[in-house]
């Protein structure tokens, strides 16, 4: 995952195959010289990283990062890429995005609603028709949507059964992520993943 916890359950540590999931590029990026070198690269970051997950997990075993914090109701939102070496859970820091939506300035934008990713387990509720404030979306790499909702499950879900096609939020590229997630190794992945399909349609 390498770890995976909710707002009201500590982090869990479970192994990601990362070697296995980069040697999988073999067929697309192994002719070239740079190869093995970036390939080290990226897994020297990403064995540092999870070596913190697993000291965060030991020296709190019973505790997650919004367990952690002070305020009350935090949001957060999560979603799984699935691959054939493991499950990589990220975990979007809601509260951290409302900051960073005015600080860096992020942009709004209309995107089809066959590009976004929301939770399939989202229900819906007319009520949130009414509600105007604007969703979050996040540019994502690696998945197969290019837009994940971290922010606004419920309006979208509720503007779709409307028949809206076009919906309209605020844009989180990747230049906006550096503070969106809890987990230090979800951002190194997320930026692999960005660069991988750079590389792919370059």
């Amino acid at each position: 995952m390498p770890c995976t916890f909710t707002a009201t359950t500590p982090v869990e540590y479970v192994p990601y195959d990362f070697e296995g999931y980069i040697d999988s590029f073999k067929n697309y990026f192994g002719q070239y010289t740079f190869f093995d070198e970036w390939k080290q690269f990226w897994l020297e970051i990403f064995h540092k990283e999870d070596e913190k997950v697993k000291s965060y997990v030991k020296a709190s075993p019973n505790s997650n990062p919004i367990m952690q914090s002070t305020e009350e109701d935090y949001e957060m939102f999560h979603i799984e890429h699935e691959t054939d070496y493991g499950t990589f859970t990220f975990h979007f820091n809601v509260e951290a995005m409302h900051t960073i939506k005015e600080t860096m300035q992020v942009p709004v934008g209309v995107i089809n609603r066959v590009h976004i990713y929301i939770d399939p387990d989202t229900p819906y509720i007319e009520e949130k028709l009414k509600d105007q404030r604007l969703p979050y979306f996040v540019r994502m790499a690696g998945i197969e949507k290019s837009f994940i909702c971290a922010d606004g499950n419920k309006r979208v879900k509720a503007r779709i059964e409307k028949g809206e096609t076009d919906l309209k939020g605020y844009i989180f590229w990747p230049q906006h992520v550096q503070r969106i997630f809890f987990i230090p190794l979800e951002l190194c992945f997320y930026m692999f993943l960005q660069e991988l399909n750079h590389m792919r349609t370059n």
